[in-house]
């Protein structure tokens, strides 16, 4: 099997890591965290990660569901 894989780099994946947010969970799910992201959809899916990433269970619900909002810091 012959596979032609093209990763995609970010050419200034350093002003990924400028852009800060502060990420609010909903009631039971987490204090607030600093995420990162060039937008506010980013940063929340960047707090979705988080959160799975410290909990110890699977858990498949949207962010919608576990993110109340994101503050952007600068």
């Amino acid at each position: 099997m012959d596979l032609d894989i093209n990763p995609k780099f970010n050419e200034n994946a350093a002003a990924v890591y400028k852009t800060q947010w502060k990420a609010y969970y909903k009631c039971g799910f987490g204090s607030p965290t600093i995420v990162y992201g060039e937008t506010a959809e980013e940063a929340m899916s960047n707090a979705l990660a988080y959160y799975r990433k410290n909990t110890w269970q699977v858990d498949m619900r949207p962010a919608e569901k576990i993110v109340d909002h994101v503050e952007f810091i600068g």
